[in-house]
């Protein structure tokens, strides 16, 4: 309970990028409350979904679980993207597409933003902090966490609909 992660992927990256745009500032004002207060909402949901779907397969509960905790926890960063991967792909699931696009579009723009070396190497002449590189994280970004709750409520409706 105490973990706290990073702000740097989902709903938070696109809090801190807008108020990037309107303060020139990466820290995010009240990150660590609203990482607390994320916390305790992503916990609630878990437990809530936990004793609905209890009659899903465990995959469809991996699925549901990865979503709610990049959907609404604060503390995402790049490698927590691909937990979700094996069990989208057990169950084939195309929601993954959009998934795969925008989190690339997310994380690229990450990089390119703060360690362009991290995806070009040493070859790279390309600075840190262009401003066209923090565009494209924030929109990756934007795009990215709607693609994770448009998959949540997809899989909440199908649930829904089988056993309602």
């Amino acid at each position: 309970l105490h973990y706290s992660g990073s702000h740097d992927f989902g709903l938070s990256a696109v809090l801190r990028t807008m108020n990037f745009y309107k303060n020139a500032s990466l820290y995010l004002p009240y990150a660590d409350e609203l990482l607390s207060y994320s916390k305790w909402v992503f916990l609630m949901f878990l437990f809530i979904f936990m004793v609905i779907f209890k009659k899903s397969n465990i995959i469809k509960l991996a699925l549901i679980t990865y979503l709610l905790f990049l959907t609404f926890y604060f503390g995402i960063s790049a490698q927590y993207l691909s937990w979700i991967l094996a069990f989208a792909v057990l169950r084939k699931d195309k929601m993954i597409i959009p998934y795969t696009i925008f989190g690339t579009a997310a994380m690229s723009g990450f990089y390119m933003y703060f360690n362009p070396t991290i995806l070009l190497f040493q070859l790279s002449s390309i600075q840190p902090y262009l401003p066209q590189f923090m565009q494209v994280y924030v929109i990756g970004n934007l795009f990215f966490w709607l693609t994770l709750f448009l998959w949540l409520l997809i899989l909440i409706k199908k649930n829904r609909l089988r056993y309602g």
